[in-house]
């Protein structure tokens, strides 16, 4: 159960934190984007659907620790 909600997690939330991280690498004198949407949609455009999840098992091996401590904490108490 807690593998499947790391994998869950990690897949829905990963391309807004790619999203997240290209806005915020941008200087303030050459903006590439005008918001989230306008990221999104050149993301997609220029390097394909695929580059959203750009770094999935990192992330997953981040998050995994917490999913998985944090569900067997539940289940320990209820």
């Amino acid at each position: 159960m807690a593998t499947l909600a790391s994998v869950l997690t990690s897949f829905i939330s990963l391309p807004a934190d790619n999203i997240k991280v290209k806005l915020q690498k941008q200087h303030k004198n050459n903006q590439i984007y005008k918001g989230i949407w306008d990221c999104l949609m050149k993301t997609v455009q220029r390097e394909g659907v695929q580059r959203l999840w750009v770094g999935f098992w990192i992330y997953l091996a981040r998050g995994f620790p917490h999913s998985f401590v944090l569900i067997r904490v539940q289940q320990w108490l209820t």
